[in-house]
């Protein structure tokens, strides 16, 4: 019995040694307990994160210190709080309003992000994929930040109609999850902005 015990014991702790440092800082990050003042600060600017999107809200307010504690509250879909079911009930009714506004015109199907690779200090090789819709897009243009660059990022190919494509590029960044993207339209609003070719 007792030889029994000294193996069972012999494997769990073969089987802790083996967790890669990846998993373990996930499992320090998820035994983290976050204040009650930080919670509280999250949960204000819970509305400004659906009003601007995850794209301009990290432009907007990664200076935080708690800013990546907030957005992985925001990402959990069992975090709650009071009123933050009139908040996604809002703001999901003015996403379906434009989502149905624009049916059949929109020319970008989906954009995503594919790989996140580390390759310097703080610099990542981005790799995503976008595909259009039936109408199709020239050259499509990108707009990509994280907390420490934000650029467009124009392709010199174009995006045939129900087609995908996939796209790589570099950007600075202390965070990974910081980096984001989105498809946009060339227009003044993006004016000033550095442009890379992808």
């Amino acid at each position: 019995m007792y030889q029994r015990k000294l193996i069972a014991f012999a494997i769990l702790a073969a089987a802790s040694l083996a967790i890669s440092p990846a998993l373990k800082a996930e499992l320090a990050y998820a035994d983290k307990a976050l204040s009650p003042t930080v919670i509280k600060e999250c949960e204000k600017l819970y509305v400004k994160y659906r009003e601007l999107g995850e794209a301009d809200f990290t432009a907007k307010y990664s200076y935080k210190a708690y800013f990546y504690d907030c957005l992985k509250l925001y990402k959990d879909p069992n975090w709650t709080f009071s009123g933050k079911d009139k908040i996604d009930n809002y703001f999901d009714k003015i996403d379906a309003a434009k989502l149905k506004s624009t049916s059949g015109t929109s020319d970008i199907k989906s954009v995503k992000i594919v790989q996140k690779l580390k390759v310097g200090k703080e610099n990542y090789y981005l790799k995503f994929q976008a595909c259009a819709s039936d109408t199709g897009i020239a050259k499509p243009t990108f707009l990509i930040q994280s907390d420490k660059e934000k650029f467009i990022a124009k392709s010199s190919k174009n995006l045939q109609s129900n087609k995908c494509l996939s796209f790589s590029t570099e950007i600075t960044s202390k965070y990974s999850d910081s980096i984001v993207l989105k498809f946009v339209n060339d227009g003044p609003i993006y004016q000033g902005l550095k442009v890379k070719a992808i």
